[in-house]
């Protein structure tokens, strides 16, 4: 099994902003009024705005992480100490801000709002243009091209809506992005296909599970947490597949080869991994499409059933109930990750040496559900904690990590 070992990405540690001196001599006119606490004008509170991806999120009935995940998702966050500001740098720029942008909704965004009646309006909304967000995710191609999609605050206040976004005025800040949600979304509901009116955003049906809940200001528990399950597994899956995108090794033929790894056209090196182990080669790959990658990588991950956005609600894969559905996942990972190798991809030695292993163990033609359980906690205890450093390292924010229906671990 051939492991592409070259430079490591860079990653640039970040310094948190010094903080304002304060006035070194009191005024002479007696005390000063305290100052009005400023107002975001996006109207989040300041614990919102300060919120790290990599923290976990309980509340507003977001779904539970399972542990390791949300352990491996921290340790990465204070391996990176980013502010948030951060803004890509990966293969010299190609990589940009608007590629970190949510397809889906942020569920945790969501679920940290602290009314509860305006994280209700969200996620009625988010029902009402379910249809436009799925066909969102299952027609994101080719993760090079930005998104038809909104700015991430742009997103926020679609889900907010409660009037047409013509409504109010104009000239305004909060007027003009109204003017291009509506422009944006006209676009891409156009290209899909699908009848939407913003105008009357209201008057659209909202049904969940068969029952209507437009006339609900506070939506039941259980249902905040079937959406925001949703929304974040659909996320999760495109996370994998935009990372994909960027560090798979193409074939150096494709117009997407950045700066493969490659020697000799299609044809893989043939390569030695610290001298043991003997020579290990891979059949070369034809050209392949954006398309065709990104339909493989969904067909590897077998838990999807195919499809980027869950067609059923249900914990599978990394989350399932059944221990051997998540052997079968890891596995998964991990065969999507054998074609990764772009400018900068490395793996750490002992993740190395445990590949190694495997493949000396024979272990790459022997059914995953066949493994010893000691291989596939060790494989486990690496390649999930190797994604999320990953993915960080070339987006600069932190990736969505499945979510769990149901309190299992």
């Amino acid at each position: 099994m051939p492991i592409q070992q070259t430079a490591s990405i860079s990653s640039t540690s970040s310094t948190s902003s010094a903080k304002r001196p304060a006035d070194s001599e009191p005024s002479s006119h007696g005390p000063r009024a305290p100052k009005k606490a400023k107002t975001k004008r996006d109207g989040r509170s300041g614990q919102q705005e300060g919120r790290s991806r990599f923290e976990d999120v309980t509340s507003g009935g977001m779904p539970l992480a399972p542990p390791f995940w949300l352990l491996s998702l921290q340790d990465v966050g204070k391996q990176h100490q980013l502010t948030g500001r951060e803004r890509p740098t990966y293969l010299g720029g190609k990589v940009k801000y608007a590629h970190t942008w949510f397809v889906m909704p942020e569920a945790a965004m969501i679920a940290s709002v602290t009314s509860d009646s305006t994280r209700s309006l969200m996620l009625r909304n988010y029902i009402r243009l379910r249809p436009w967000f799925q066909y969102r995710a299952e027609n994101f191609v080719n993760y090079e091209n930005t998104p038809a999609t909104l700015h991430p605050q742009e997103l926020r206040s679609l889900l907010c809506l409660k009037t047409s976004p013509d409504a109010g005025k104009t000239h305004t800040r909060a007027g003009k992005r109204r003017a291009n949600i509506l422009e944006e979304f006209t676009k891409s509901i156009e290209d899909a296909g699908i009848q939407i009116d913003l105008h009357k955003i209201a008057d659209i049906p909202c049904v969940w599970d068969g029952v209507d809940y437009s006339a609900v200001d506070i939506l039941p528990a259980d249902v905040c947490r079937d959406l925001l399950w949703e929304m974040n597994e659909a996320q999760s899956r495109i996370d994998l597949l935009s990372l994909d995108f960027w560090i798979y090794d193409w074939p150096s033929t494709s117009p997407y080869a950045w700066i493969s790894n490659r020697e000799g056209g299609n044809i893989p090196v043939v390569n030695t991994v610290d001298g043991l182990g003997g020579q290990y080669s891979k059949e070369g790959q034809e050209d392949i499409t954006p398309e065709e990658r990104r339909n493989e990588v969904i067909n590897d991950m077998g838990y999807w059933h195919g499809s980027v956005f869950p067609e059923e609600m249900e914990d599978g894969g990394f989350v399932s109930r059944d221990p051997l559905a998540r052997r079968r996942a890891v596995g998964a990972l991990l065969n999507v990750m054998n074609f990764w190798g772009a400018e900068g991809y490395k793996i750490s030695e002992a993740f190395t040496r445990l590949l190694i292993k495997i493949d000396k163990d024979n272990l790459y033609d022997t059914p995953i559900a066949q493994w010893p359980a000691p291989d596939v906690d060790e494989l486990t205890r690496y390649i999930i904690p190797h994604y999320i450093d990953l993915f960080t390292r070339v987006f600069k924010r932190a990736p969505v990590i499945p979510r769990m229906l149901r309190d299992q671990f």
